[in-house]
């Protein structure tokens, strides 16, 4: 009898500024026993951020450069001048990847048949956005520029419709937490299933 290779699953956690996705990858992390991948970046830390605790190594534009040169990006997108990228082996060790649409395309150009990827993409109103932004040290016009900045992509991938579950995350982080986790662990039998 032929054993069938299962490819491995990665959540892909796609949003907009301060929709909830970043904090909800950590929980999710830290219940279910999974790994988030962290992105090489040319961002500043904020404040209290520490290269490779979280979500980022943070990187000099040379080191980001030698990076890309010496070991090559599955991901790679801009923001504001801002450089991302992530290596193969970081997703192949990682089962969340909080991304942006520009990211989920070169992710799939340059890996998509290695991985199972489940996009799920979060979206939260307006205005509680720009509440959770600012209660997380940011300013309104910092918000408002971040959010204009990344407009376009992020319209073109909600007109698109092409993600695998559409999470509005206008709820307390209790409750998104708990409705986030169910569906992740249904995906993840959906897997053990096959």
């Amino acid at each position: 009898m032929k054993r069938i290779m299962h490819k491995k699953l990665v959540f892909l956690f796609i949003g907009r500024t301060a929709s909830g996705k970043s904090s909800l990858a950590r929980y999710m992390c830290e219940i279910l026993g999974l790994r988030q991948v962290k992105s090489i970046t040319t961002r500043p830390p904020r404040k209290g951020e520490i290269t490779g605790y979280e979500d980022h190594y943070f990187a000099s534009d040379s080191e980001f450069d030698e990076i890309k040169f010496r070991e090559g990006f599955v991901a790679y997108t801009e923001i504001n001048g801002i450089k991302y990228g992530t290596t193969y082996g970081e997703v192949l060790n990682s089962d969340i990847y909080v991304i942006d649409p520009n990211g989920v395309k070169y992710l799939k150009e340059h890996c998509g048949d290695k991985f199972k990827f489940i996009e799920i993409y979060f979206s939260s109103p307006f205005e509680l956005a720009k509440d959770r932004f600012i209660k997380r040290g940011g300013s309104e016009q910092e918000f408002y520029s971040r959010y204009n900045s990344e407009d376009e992509q992020f319209t073109k991938y909600e007109e698109a419709e092409e993600y695998d579950h559409l999470f509005i995350n206008d709820m307390n982080f209790s409750k998104a937490s708990e409705a986030l986790c169910d569906l992740l662990k249904s995906e993840m039998e959906k897997e053990k299933l096959l």
